[in-house]
Parts: structure tokens; C-alpha cells; sequence
């Protein structure tokens, strides 16, 4: 494994001078590192630790609500740095080793597996609310709220049952390889061994849409979809119980391609993706003003339809 000084503690002063914490680590030798939103969200100033004890004053590049990735920045050179997988390869049952500063106990190695993969998540949406079943902003179990506006599902997701706890956040899930499959940044508390990361695919993106642009920006077909099943064709009277249904479509470029209420998407450039996290996942990895072609059935006939991507909004 690469060296645990690439993970650090992040100090956080807000608004009314409370100081917070989380977790980020180092993903290049001149000084940037990786963390949550929701660690960094409404700081006034950041402050970088290392396990060595030097301190850094941190720069927040950008940050990405949906993704919940931050990007800060430090001023140094030649640091040890963590790798980031590729989060296609990681596989259900392989071992998970998170770092983080849970309640303080900083510097803190916990492992397991991965439980799941493609997870989708759909936190809260209200701000400064209060969640005891999730987000652990800063390690502070008495603040336990949401500081981020979610409404748009997070998907790629990784679970592990490595113990993750409030402080985690923004550090390190790695493989035995020492390198990064995932970004530590939810505990469900009505469970046990419920730990979720950000997929290390989806940090690449964020981290060098941040860099090369000062924003992130996510394709999206631009309808709300869902599991297709016998139940759900058989309601809507649909001719096959495959594939994914269209069951909005507002206005925007698949209404203008000519994308309908009822429609099943059977396939997506020649792929068969049956789940909606599959099909959601496979949207966001491409850009905005791509153009992909769709499988459709519609009312027992099939046919394809061409839609320009637009771009995902988080409101």
C-alpha cells in the first residue's frame, strides 16, 4: 500500500466560528486533495493536517453537490499521493479498507468488503435538517445534518460493511492494491455494516471537470424512468415486462426527439442495461450534447430514437 500520509484530516472554521472535521486524502504530488461537499460546504477557511503533524491552509477549487466531491488544494510539492482505481473492475466480495478520523480517533484503518456496487442513492433534499440515519458532516454526532442540496439520485454507488463511522467522511475506500475504488461518505445508523463510498470513476471526472473548468457538468436523458417488471407492464398495459419505462417525460431535447410517456428503453448504443442505476450510470459517463441512440418499445412495435444529452440539474 501507498502511504497513510496521503490521508489527512480537514478542519473546517463556518459561519459561526464552529470548528468541524472530516476526512480527504492526496491525489497528486502538487497538492491536491480529495473530500466531500459536505465537509468543506460553507466553510469560511480549511485547515489540512497531515499524520506527520505538518499543517496546511487548504483552497477549495470547486465542489459538486451531486457527486458530493470536493477539491482542495495546498501549497506543496513532491507529496505522496493515492491512486485512483478504475471502479469498473471492483467486484462484489472483494476486500474494502477505509481510512478516516471517525469521532476523532484520527488516522483510523477499518476493513471488509464490498457489499454492493451500482448502488443508487437518493438522500434527503432539505437543507440543515437534522438525519440521524445518515450524513456525519463534520464527526459531530449532535450535528448530524445535511448541509448539501440533493434532489437527483447518486448512482455508481459502493457499499461496504467496513466500519465507517461520523468522520469518514471524504476519505479513502481502497483496494489491496493501496489504491482508491471510493470516496467514504454515508452510514445508514438503522443498519449495521451499511457503508457507502462515491465510486472512484465518478471522483476522476469531478476532479478534472474542477480543474480544467470550475464546475462539474452531468449528462441527462431528461426523464424520469423506472423498473420495468410484470406488475408495472401490466398496469401501464405495456406489450413486454423488459426493459426500463419512461414515465414522465417534461419539456426538453428527448421530448423534442420524440421520446413518450409509456416508452420502454430496451437498450442504449447496442447495450442491453435493464436497471435504471445501470442506464443512469452509463448516461453520466458521457457529456453533454452527446448523442445517443435508444432501443424503443412502444405499444408492442420497436424502434430507435436519437437524443441530444442535456445537462443534469441539481435543483
Amino acid at each position: 500500500m501507498r502511504p497513510l500520509s496521503a490521508q489527512v484530516l480537514i478542519r473546517k472554521r463556518g459561519g459561526t466560528a464552529h470548528l468541524g472535521y472530516g476526512s480527504g486524502f492526496v491525489v497528486s504530488a502538487d497538492g491536491y486533495i480529495i473530500t466531500n461537499n459536505h465537509v468543506v460546504d460553507g466553510a469560511e477557511s480549511l485547515e489540512v493536517t497531515f499524520k506527520n503533524g505538518k499543517k496546511f491552509s487548504g483552497k477549495l477549487i470547486g465542489s459538486d453537490s451531486i457527486s458530493d466531491i470536493a477539491l482542495v488544494q495546498i501549497k506543496a510539492n513532491d507529496l505522496d499521493y493515492l491512486k485512483l482505481a478504475n471502479s469498473d473492475e471492483v467486484v462484489v466480495g472483494q476486500t474494502a479498507i477505509a481510512i478516516g478520523n471517525p469521532l476523532g480517533y484520527y488516522y483510523t484503518v477499518t476493513t471488509g468488503v464490498v457489499s454492493g456496487i451500482q448502488r443508487e442513492i437518493t438522500p434527503p433534499s432539505t437543507n440543515n435538517t437534522p438525519d440521524n440515519n445518515y450524513y456525519d458532516p463534520f464527526g459531530i454526532l449532535q450535528q448530524q445534518q445535511q448541509t448539501s442540496t440533493y434532489n437527483v439520485p447518486m448512482v455508481g454507488i459502493i457499499q461496504t460493511d467496513a466500519a465507517i463511522n461520523p468522520g469518514n467522511s471524504g476519505g479513502p475506500l481502497m483496494n489491496l492494491n493501496g489504491e482508491v475504488i471510493g470516496v467514504n461518505f454515508l452510514i445508514d445508523a438503522q443498519g449495521q455494516g451499511l457503508g457507502f463510498a462515491v465510486s472512484s470513476n465518478t471522483v476522476q471526472k469531478v476532479k478534472a471537470d474542477l480543474i480544467d473548468f470550475g464546475r462539474v457538468s452531468w449528462a441527462s436523458l431528461g426523464v424520469v424512468i423506472t423498473s420495468n417488471s410484470e406488475e408495472v407492464a401490466y398496469e401501464l398495459g405495456l406489450k413486454t415486462n423488459e426493459g426500463i419505462v419512461v414515465v414522465e417525460v417534461p419539456a426538453g431535447k428527448a421530448k423534442e426527439a420524440g421520446l413518450k410517456k409509456n416508452d420502454v428503453i430496451l437498450g442504449i448504443e447496442g447495450q442491453n442495461l435493464l436497471s435504471p442505476e445501470d442506464f443512469i450510470t452509463y448516461i453520466r459517463s458521457k457529456n453533454v450534447g452527446d448523442k445517443v441512440k435508444l432501443s424503443i418499445n412502444r405499444d408492442g412495435k420497436t424502434m430507435e430514437i436519437e437524443v441530444e444529452l442535456q445537462e443534469l440539474s441539481s435543483k
